[in-house]
């Protein structure tokens, strides 16, 4: 089974962790509009930035942490999979109101966060297999 190392892990959280800061920041800048956009409710990204901020908060702190925490990181790739979960619910109690690009979004930030989850998963894989990190 793959696995990628402790460096690795770390830079998938720093990916993680900064693509999350832009998604809150242009989420609560603009709720209505991204509403209108996608054609979700309003309040869902109220609920999002919601969850978003601490989840950017506990992302920097676990890429900051030395010596490197695997269950912090942990907690992030769950997360993530329960996000990308709830995106799957919203699409399906949402589909007949998305836009086009409502769904293009989505499903692609969906995606993009399965992608994160699952390379989380293999840098912790990675952490089992090798000596503790050194810090960044």
């Amino acid at each position: 089974m793959p696995s990628l190392s402790p460096s690795h892990l770390r830079t998938v959280l720093w990916i993680d962790a900064i693509t999350a800061l832009a998604a809150t920041i242009l989420i609560l800048a603009a709720p209505t509009y991204w509403s209108t956009l996608t054609g979700l409710p309003v309040w869902t990204f109220y609920f999002a930035g919601a969850i978003f901020v601490p989840f950017v908060g506990i992302a920097f702190l676990a890429v900051r942490k030395c010596p490197f925490a695997p269950g912090t990181a942990r907690t992030i790739m769950v997360m993530n999979f329960a996000w990308a979960t709830i995106s799957l619910i919203a699409i399906a109690v949402y589909f007949s109101e998305l836009t086009p690009l409502g769904l293009a979004v989505v499903a692609g930030q969906t995606l993009w966060v399965v992608l994160m989850g699952d390379l989380q998963w293999l840098g912790l894989r990675g952490t089992k297999h090798s000596a503790p990190p050194v810090a960044a």
